[in-house]
């Protein structure tokens, strides 16, 4: 079990998407004491949604077709909106000011936002994590979860 889900993980970051993008630009135009933080929480917020796939958000967004629609065009147009921001960002780059520090609190949002507002994160996790889960019984799911 241990090793499915970690191939699984392996398999879901390897691509270059929107939360990697957004981690590499907050990289290079922050400093490293800056930089840390909003990588650690895109972590965390990409655990907590891998989580919510596993126990079944996947599950509600098929059940639920104006759902599903609200978050893919909702989405879809934040997806744009961010990748028209990096695109700005970038024309505008000088080299002198890759160290002109991004406010903590739109760099947190924006974190947040790569991973919950992203359609493609949210229909890629949910289908392999909620398909994973489906193929675990109740039990199975309660064993592992369990200490010791």
């Amino acid at each position: 079990m241990y090793l499915r889900g970690l191939l699984l993980s392996l398999a879901l970051v390897s691509s270059i998407g929107m939360q990697n993008l957004f981690v590499f630009n907050n990289a290079i135009n922050q400093p490293l004491k800056r930089a840390w933080p909003v990588t650690v929480l895109v972590w965390f917020v990409d655990t907590a949604l891998t989580l919510a796939a596993f126990f079944g958000m996947g599950t509600i967004i098929s059940a639920h077709e104006l759902f599903k629609l609200i978050i893919m065009f909702v989405g879809g147009l934040l997806v744009i909106w961010i990748g028209f921001g990096i695109l700005r960002s970038a024309a505008s780059f000088k080299l002198e000011s890759a160290n002109t520090p991004l406010p903590m609190k739109k760099s947190l949002v924006n974190a947040w936002v790569v991973t919950w507002a992203n359609p493609q994160a949210i229909i890629d996790t949910s289908l392999m994590f909620g398909a994973l889960r489906g193929t675990l019984t109740d039990s199975e799911v309660t064993r592992h979860l369990s200490p010791g």
